[in-house]
């Protein structure tokens, strides 16, 4: 399948994103066309984390416990 549009114009909320499992999948969906939005409790880690992935993604604080 190609990486260029299959999540088009779709933006996702992926939650622990600054690293792991989470950080990937929000990595994933940028080179795949879509936008994230990488939601971390260390908000500070989670902007770092979406600077490394591109324009296409952005970090924000968030606890969802």
């Amino acid at each position: 399948m190609s990486k260029d549009g299959r999540f088009g114009t779709r933006v996702a909320l992926v939650t622990g994103a600054a690293t792991g499992i989470g950080f990937e999948i929000a990595r994933r969906i940028v080179e795949e066309g879509g936008s994230a939005l990488l939601a971390d409790i260390d908000g500070s880690r989670a902007a770092k984390a979406a600077a490394r992935i591109g324009e296409r993604a952005a970090g924000v604080a968030a606890d969802v416990s």
